[in-house]
């Protein structure tokens, strides 16, 4: 085990690397507590924020919205809820979409962007461009869409319902 030494505010080893033997605690203003319960990796941005995995939630009343990568959409209408894709995403930016109201819910497209399904064993897509759409066939549908290609491609997961791929 390597013993680290207390420098100002940093804790280092000498190497940049901190190993642990058990649970880490810090206190004061922002005390956390990391417990790993069998072999765990953390890795940390450079910048921005870490993510607590809960996104933010918008109740769309409207007949549409725009969405914006890391958030969740509750298409809540009597009438159809139409949701434009993300314009610009990173690889991993994701947008959850549930139904609430009566009128269910459609996921718009720009040009050059498409949504990719795995289905039994094969790989669906929406047309490219804005030709292309998903959408709930149940009020109570809900989607879970990923970014995989900047921008431009989505890939669907979690799925509840059937979706209407065009």
């Amino acid at each position: 085990m390597t013993t680290c030494n207390a420098s100002g505010n940093k804790l280092t080893d000498g190497t940049s690397n901190i190993t642990l033997g058990g649970d880490l605690i810090t206190s004061g203003a922002y005390a956390t507590t990391i417990t790993a319960t069998g072999t765990t990796n953390i890795t940390i941005p450079t910048s921005g924020t870490l993510s607590n995995g809960t996104l933010a939630v918008t109740n769309v009343t409207g007949t549409s919205a725009a969405m914006t990568a890391n958030n969740a959409y509750v298409a809540n209408n009597a009438a159809l809820v139409t949701l434009a894709l993300p314009t610009t995403g990173a690889v991993g930016d994701v947008v959850e979409i549930c139904g609430a109201g009566a009128g269910g819910w459609a996921v718009s497209q720009a040009a050059s962007q498409y949504i990719r399904f795995a289905s039994g064993g094969s790989t669906l897509s929406t047309t490219v461009g804005v030709g292309g759409s998903i959408a709930s066939t149940t009020a109570a549908d809900c989607i879970t869409l990923k970014c995989i290609v900047i921008n431009n491609g989505w890939e669907a997961s979690d799925m509840v319902g059937n979706i209407t791929v065009v």
